[in-house]
């Protein structure tokens, strides 16, 4: 009961060294452990996606309190900052380009977020 503990803590590469040199014998409690290790790095990114689209609101609200003018993020500035490949990429598809011209960045980042989350508890029910 003690290693697995300790394995809920760790990445899977970690689980799977200490699962061999202790040598616990049941096997469905080592896929099961990887699975939440796994399941926790979704959550982790579905958490960052959600506060950073939270965050991009509130940043556009301080900064429209100081100036009085409204600055709008949309997803393609962040394509636009990118690497060049990835904007010569999304400059092939023109559906795409305006589909992200017309998306507000923070929205982007929420919606990303919450399909990690979903991502995350399909992992969670399925190693449970």
């Amino acid at each position: 009961m003690e290693y697995r503990q300790k394995l809920h803590l760790f990445s899977p590469c970690i689980c799977q060294y200490t699962l061999k040199r202790h040598a616990i014998p049941n096997i469905r409690a080592i896929s099961a452990r990887e699975g939440e290790c796994v399941d926790r790095v979704f959550f982790l990114g579905g958490i960052a996606g959600v506060a950073g689209g939270f965050s991009v609101m509130i940043y556009q609200g301080i900064m429209f309190l100081k100036s009085g003018v409204w600055t709008s993020f949309s997803a393609s500035s962040a394509i636009d900052r990118g690497p060049a490949t990835l904007s010569a990429v999304v400059s092939a598809f023109p559906w795409l380009m305006n589909a992200l011209h017309s998306c507000p960045m923070s929205v982007a980042l929420i919606v990303i977020g919450l399909i990690l989350f979903q991502v995350a508890s399909m992992l969670r029910n399925r190693y449970a």
